[in-house]
């Protein structure tokens, strides 16, 4: 598997769930842009749902039409018929996204239970973006998994994007002084270069003054011309994250996740409250045995 830490490759995957958005042209361009130097391809993943074949087997299942009321029994051959149609969508929906942004990509379609498939996919993948519609809160899922879930599957770099994109005036970024803060540091200096608006940066409050440390050289290295804003927030929460969210107006708020499991009930929590995109970052393992981190994200 590709990382993004080895700055040779990376695999990203778009949703192609048919009942997600399919992300829109300037979010693909700018999350693109994030891996640009690391020769991106674009993985389209495809599931027949083996389930809905044992379905089609069962005599007691019946189908009503929502216009008519006319009940019927399951087609296996309809059934197909509608994958089928649905799958070529899909896969044109993927071609035309890597033409806009000239990126190889390469379609695979899985027949069996869609959320172990989605895991094993999602496992092998760099960068995973899925189109979030606005006004949508934490109940979304993605071909089973609510999004929030997703955070702790995606091996690196979880992209929930609102559509429109281009909403909002600034990229926030809630760091921490350590790996995960440096990686979701990195990746928000980059993003608000590529799109020319300012990086709000929030420090939690214990945390030293950014002169004193590494993160001053992490943003020289990825994004030197960006000044950032520099806040500190009492408390790492959801709330005091959508305080200042409705000050900074973000385009995309930026998490660098240390614990999995806090960070995907913060990002559940956000969910229900802002509406721009979230990013979440996990750093590259450390090499030897990593002491387990207390903190959520940052």
């Amino acid at each position: 598997m590709s990382r993004l830490g080895d700055r040779q490759s990376s695999r990203v995957l778009i949703a192609l769930d048919p009942a997600a958005l399919a992300p829109a042209k300037a979010a693909a361009r700018a999350i693109s842009e994030l891996v640009s130097d690391l020769r991106p391809e674009l993985i389209g993943l495809f599931v027949e749902d083996a389930n809905l074949r044992r379905l089609c087997g069962l005599s007691c299942v019946r189908e009503v039409s929502i216009d008519t009321g006319v009940e019927r029994g399951p087609s296996l051959e309809l059934m197909e018929s509608q994958l089928r149609v649905q799958r070529i969508r899909m896969e044109r929906e993927l071609a035309r996204t890597a033409r806009l942004l000239r990126l190889p990509h390469h379609f695979r379609v899985a027949r069996g239970e869609v959320r172990e498939a989605l895991r094993t996919a999602v496992a092998q993948t760099d960068l995973v973006l899925i189109g979030r519609p606005t006004g949508v809160a934490s109940a979304r899922s993605w071909m089973g998994w609510r999004l929030h879930e997703l955070v702790s599957m995606v091996p690196r770099t979880l992209a929930i994007v609102s559509e429109p994109w281009r909403v909002g005036q600034s990229i926030l970024a809630v760091c921490a002084d350590n790996r995960a803060g440096q990686a979701a540091l990195a990746m928000a200096a980059r993003l608000a270069r590529v799109e020319n608006i300012d990086l709000v940066v929030a420090l939690p409050h214990s945390h030293p003054a950014p002169a004193q440390s590494s993160m001053v050289v992490t943003l020289a290295r990825n994004a030197p011309l960006v000044k950032p804003r520099w806040v500190r927030l009492e408390e790492v929460s959801a709330d005091r994250l959508a305080a200042l969210a409705r000050s900074a107006d973000p385009r995309a708020l930026v998490l660098g996740v240390t614990d999995v499991q806090a960070a995907s009930k913060m990002v559940e929590a956000i969910l229900a409250q802002l509406r721009c995109s979230i990013i979440t970052v996990r750093p590259e393992p450390a090499e030897g045995p990593t002491p387990a981190g207390n903190a959520g994200s940052g």
